[in-house]
């Protein structure tokens, strides 16, 4: 074992004696008091719960920005915005290489989906600040959404509102955005 990782070895069992004696399991002449079983069963729990829930936020992000620099790549390093039959061959050739190798999650539809995510929210620190709320369902979902006001709009509200992908399409379909847009205008007007 190098020195290195012997010493960070040290300085985790030293926070781990301290976090223990923090949380009274040990005292200081080291002998073991009553624990309350039910708390300490509770309060690992709550650590499994939140590491769990900060796992998947992660991989989450980590899944949208992944995609987005797919179509980013695509889209500015391969075809540089070139024509569309010629874009449409590079990605069929490129999904069929890659659900090769990585299966059916990289097919045809999402790798075209990437294009047209980066395409559509080209700025990447937009979308950093959008997928800790937003999951790669929500953005499928914005995709089909034309008008780049009414992306924006719908993109917010679901970030501010915390909708999930099934509310947010219910409010697309629903026509939301004309709805506060007649508003706006009715305020206005006042």
């Amino acid at each position: 074992m190098s020195a290195r990782r012997h010493n960070l070895l040290q300085q985790l069992q030293l926070c781990l004696r301290a976090d223990i004696f923090n949380m009274g399991i040990i005292g200081m002449d080291k002998a073991v008091p009553n624990v309350d079983e039910n708390k300490l069963y509770d309060d690992i729990s709550y650590l499994i719960e939140t590491t769990q829930q900060r796992t998947l936020r992660e991989i989450t992000r980590t899944g949208v920005m992944l995609y987005w620099h797919i179509g980013h790549r695509i889209n500015h390093h391969i075809l540089n915005f070139s024509r569309a039959e010629y874009g449409a061959q590079v990605i069929k050739n490129l999904s069929d290489k890659l659900q090769l190798k990585y299966g059916q999650g990289f097919g045809h539809r999402v790798i075209h989906r990437c294009s047209q995510f980066e395409k559509l929210f080209p700025d990447e620190k937009i979308i950093l600040s959008l997928c800790l709320h937003l999951k790669w369902t929500h953005f499928v979902a914005l995709l089909n959404i034309e008008s780049k006001i009414k992306r924006e709009f719908y993109a917010e509200m679901c970030r501010i509102e915390r909708w999930s992908t099934r509310d947010l399409t219910k409010k697309i379909d629903g026509m939301l955005f004309a709805f506060k847009a007649i508003l706006l205008i009715n305020c206005i007007d006042e």
